[in-house]
């Protein structure tokens, strides 16, 4: 009987292989709860939303200071006709008692006055506070004065308004700053500032004075409250769980929705917590093609960091997108081929398309009708396969039966291995 050569299909064979590229996956998060979340700081997860809770502001006064104080110290001068700088603090005037001192760290009309003894002399309160906080972290200061300003005249107290009567040091010029009129009524005077700082601290250190004069009659100055409130730059951020397509070919995009100007969003390798990608809110909103930044890398994680502004910061949602590719293994098994009889097999050989980086190799398995042996490769065990088209083992001889198992591999998920067909050759 002559050789004979046995398809596995009919004809036309159908091509092989992993399976074919998906458009496009995603993976997302609404914040309907912290499943998706794998660290945060300053940020709640409530009703769909993360949002920014970090309290960024701290307010000092002169609540539970005492005489002498080594922090915040107020002191008062009455008796000269310059307006006295900070530069002198130390030897201007009197330290306010403790009973001073209580007059002046709330808003309770409960003030301390000082009025001058001579006509036309100044009467002058100097507020010194002690921050101890770096100064590249204040995002803004506001500098706050409650009281008023009064002259004497016909044996009673007149209110006026003091121009200029409110000022704050400044360190770069080196003198008094205006910050508004000492007002002749109870009345708050306050100012913030949000740009060149550093001109108002030093060492620490900031300066605040109130002060009234008035020509030929004598004057006095009354504080009821004085403060000051350090907006830091505080923030918050979020980190979501590990992102890792099972079969990832290229990632795509990331994308988030929030409000409140000033969101960073970063994408970080998962493994190692490089930064990948920085992205600002615009970019996100819009869907930012992070293909080129994320290149090469298989897990990720999303970071998004939430800072302290005008308006609070809340991230809606937020994901990433990418293309699938092919899966790096697989195989497959065909049917059982009945050769009609007890048959010694020959040769197995393949039509195959096969990229760089991919491959398909073979086990055969045979069976008598009864039982079937394991796949194995052309030396009878199963740690062996056939990679190229030769002989076939010839412990599969006198069985009727007989199957293959092709295994599909590759390096790069862009690409596959293509199988045509198959061709056992045997006789009977």
């Amino acid at each position: 009987i002559d050789d004979v050569r046995v398809r596995k299909y009919v004809n036309p064979e159908p091509a092989v292989n992993m399976g074919a590229e998906e458009s496009q996956q995603s993976w997302a998060d609404y914040f309907g709860g912290t499943a998706g979340i794998s660290d945060s700081h300053n940020v709640a997860i409530s009703s769909g939303d993360a949002t920014f809770t970090g309290s960024n502001t701290i307010t000092y006064d002169f609540q539970g200071i005492t005489n002498p104080s080594s922090t915040h110290v107020a002191r008062y001068d009455v008796d000269d006709d310059a307006i006295e700088p900070a530069t002198a603090f130390n030897t201007t005037g009197t330290e306010f008692s403790n009973n001073n001192y209580a007059r002046i760290y709330a808003s309770d009309n409960s003030r301390f006055r000082s009025p001058t003894t001579s006509n036309g002399y100044k009467a002058q309160h100097i507020f010194r506070f002690k921050l101890g906080v770096n100064k590249s972290s204040i995002e803004r200061l506001n500098v706050s004065w409650e009281g008023r300003s009064q002259y004497r005249q016909g044996g009673s107290w007149h209110g006026f308004t003091m121009p200029g009567g409110v000022r704050i040091w400044n360190y770069s010029s080196n003198s008094w700053e205006i910050v508004g009129n000492a007002p002749s009524s109870e009345t708050t005077v306050s100012k913030e500032y949000i740009s060149n700082i550093d001109d108002y601290i030093n060492g620490d250190y900031l300066f605040l004075m109130a002060y009234a004069e008035y020509d030929n009659r004598r004057a006095r100055i009354l504080t009821d409250y004085v403060k000051l409130d350090l907006t830091l730059k505080c923030s918050g951020n979020l980190t979501s769980i590990p992102i890792n397509p099972s079969n990832l070919a290229t990632w795509d995009k990331f994308y988030a929705s929030d409000s409140g100007a000033g969101v960073t969003y970063k994408i970080l390798n998962a493994s190692s917590g490089n930064v990948l990608c920085i992205i600002n809110s615009s970019q996100a909103n819009a869907g930012y093609d992070i293909s080129s930044c994320a290149s090469g890398v298989n897990s990720i994680k999303l970071y998004a960091e939430l800072a302290a502004n005008s308006t609070t910061q809340i991230l809606h949602d937020w994901g990433v997108s990418w293309h699938s590719g092919y899966y790096r293994n697989g195989y497959l098994i065909s049917c059982p081929y009945d050769t009609g009889g007890p048959a010694n097999y020959s040769t197995i050989s393949w039509n195959a398309s096969l990229p760089a980086g991919t491959a398909i190799k073979f086990q055969i398995a045979s069976s008598d009708g009864t039982n079937w042996t394991e796949f194995v490769g052309p030396d009878g065990t199963n740690a062996t396969y056939y990679t190229t088209s030769g002989s076939i083992w010839s412990g599969h001889d006198g069985d009727r039966y007989i199957k293959y198992k092709a295994y599909f591999e590759t390096l790069d998920v862009s690409k596959t291995p293509v199988l045509q067909d198959v061709t056992i050759g045997y006789m009977v």
